[in-house]
């Protein structure tokens, strides 16, 4: 148990091309998108958006997307984002990284669901869990 509390400090391996914009005159980071539909995640962002960003990712294989995102809604915003939806966020996160075998971020998604989350997981997003995990 010590050992996934600590998971949950570590952050996530960026890719190459580290995509993070920050501008500091005017207090903004972003992370740039291979989507054109969605080709940034910053404060703007809305679920909406992020859910087109994981469904694209997890339909082209998109690794770059799926770390990028992962990024922006384990360290970037807070439990609060989208107005309660972050741990259906998570969830569907999960579900792409497992799709593209990335466990690490699956792993991180699932644990930080369970911690921030819990009271309001829903059995059909569990289940969507464990269908990738079966896969």
């Amino acid at each position: 148990n010590d050992n996934l509390d600590q998971l949950t400090l570590t952050t996530i391996p960026k890719t190459q091309g580290d995509t993070t914009i920050d501008d500091r005159a005017n207090n903004i980071q972003f992370h740039q998108l291979h989507s054109q539909r969605v080709s940034k995640l910053d404060e703007e962002t809305t679920a909406d958006d992020v859910v087109k960003a994981i469904k694209r990712a997890q339909n082209l294989h998109d690794e770059h997307d799926v770390v990028e995102i992962a990024h922006f809604l384990l360290e970037e915003v807070d439990q609060s984002f989208a107005y309660g939806y972050r741990g259906s966020l998570l969830s569907r996160l999960a579900v792409a990284s497992l799709h593209l075998q990335n466990y690490d971020i699956a792993k991180r998604c699932i644990i930080e669901r369970r911690i921030s989350h819990r009271s309001s997981m829903l059995p059909l997003e569990s289940a969507a869990i464990v269908r990738g995990l079966l896969r």
